[in-house]
């Protein structure tokens, strides 16, 4: 069950308070009968599915069906009775239907609700007062859906600000590894190219000297080639060492993550702490990236854990605590992340959790130097 972010949670109490007012005016009136209450009853506890509970990611049809309840539930009471105060939770209805019928489509619920009122208008005979109190609140019903369309929109636009900050943070710590990497090949090079030759020139001529020695210069000559020699040895180990430096570290990555991340959201590292080669990290750089952001965007995730383990196969896996999916869609990213995954020599697993979601990318057994 997901939880709601507060802008949800007032507009659903506020909807909860409306219906109780409702009630509580139709019962002033001598309205409510036991017909009428049950209806009520039902619609109340429709709209809190509808609002209130999140069970899971692909739980729409739970949702529409919980509108089309109320709806129905609506043109009942209304038609039992038209009591003035009736036609406010037609605007409740309403301002459902952007976010359960779709942006671009719940303007047919709306004219459904509404041909509907008409239609039980006109069996009990159509007057100017059910005309004027329906163009009314069919003007407040357009104001509540487009106010929560706008809101959607919003939201929306709010989500896919957040992906673009994440992927630029990512491309920022990508491009910064990037660069120390570059830097340290240039300095292993520039070692290996100066300091590195005039040592093995000048260990030639040593022994070139100690075939052909001047008279009574051949212990210095030995001791010079030693000192040569071993200076050499020196260089070619700083080279080394900086070559294997030249690694992209995926803890430093993920911490680079977790600064462009909303409020609210924690993301965590944790498992084995070896560096990989620069080739292998990037790609699993990416696919931290896009698992992360789908995480949030789709699965309203608020804690998302990365594991490294390595058993000998090397498995990295992603956890969320969001919603979830039980019939998962491969869209651009998690075709994205098995194509990485296969081109790696591994494979991409997917698992629904009870609470949350789990990406695996299972590697072949890797060679000990790639982890040295």
């Amino acid at each position: 069950m997901n939880k709601l972010n507060r802008d949800d949670l007032v507009l659903s109490l506020s909807g909860l308070v409306t219906y109780a007012v409702v009630i509580w005016v139709d019962a002033l009136n001598g309205h409510l009968t036991m017909f009428r209450f049950g209806l009520f009853g039902a619609m109340t506890l429709a709209f809190c599915v509808a609002t209130m509970w999140r069970p899971a990611a692909n739980s729409m049809p739970l949702l529409r069906l919980a509108l089309l309840l109320q709806c129905l539930c609506a043109i009942a009471i209304y038609a039992d009775y038209k009591s003035l105060v009736v036609p406010v939770i037609l605007v409740i209805c309403a301002a459902q239907m952007p976010a359960f019928l779709g942006l671009n489509r719940w303007w047919y619920g709306l004219a459904a609700l509404n041909i509907a009122v008409l239609l039980v208008d006109m069996s009990s005979g159509l007057s100017q007062t059910d005309v004027i109190t329906n163009l009314v609140f069919l003007s407040f019903e357009l104001f509540a859906a487009l106010s929560t369309r706008s809101r959607l929109i919003a939201q929306e636009q709010q989500k896919l600000l957040e992906a673009t900050n994440l992927q630029l943070r990512a491309a920022q710590s990508m491009l910064s590894q990037q660069s120390q990497h570059n830097e340290r090949l240039r300095i292993a090079r520039d070692l290996h190219d100066s300091l590195g030759h005039h040592l093995t020139a000048l260990s030639l001529q040593l022994e070139h000297a100690i075939h052909q020695p001047p008279d009574d210069s051949s212990k210095l000559f030995q001791s010079l080639k030693l000192q040569v020699n071993e200076t050499l040895q020196q260089a070619r180990s700083v080279v080394r060492h900086m070559r294997q430096q030249s690694r992209f570290s995926l803890p430093d990555f993920v911490a680079e993550l977790q600064l462009g991340l909303p409020p609210g959201i924690t993301l965590g590292f944790s498992g084995a702490q070896q560096e990989l080669p620069a080739d292998i990290s990037e790609q699993l750089a990416y696919c931290i990236q896009e698992a992360v952001s789908n995480a949030i965007r789709h699965g309203r995730a608020t804690d998302i854990a990365i594991e490294m383990v390595r058993q000998p196969q090397f498995k990295l896996q992603i956890r969320d605590n969001g919603v979830g999916c039980s019939n998962v869609h491969y869209g651009n990213g998690l075709n994205g992340i098995a194509e990485r995954a296969k081109q790696l020599g591994g494979q991409l697993m997917i698992n629904k959790l009870p609470s949350g979601f789990a990406i695996t990318i299972e590697l072949a057994a890797l060679p000990e130097e790639a982890l040295a």
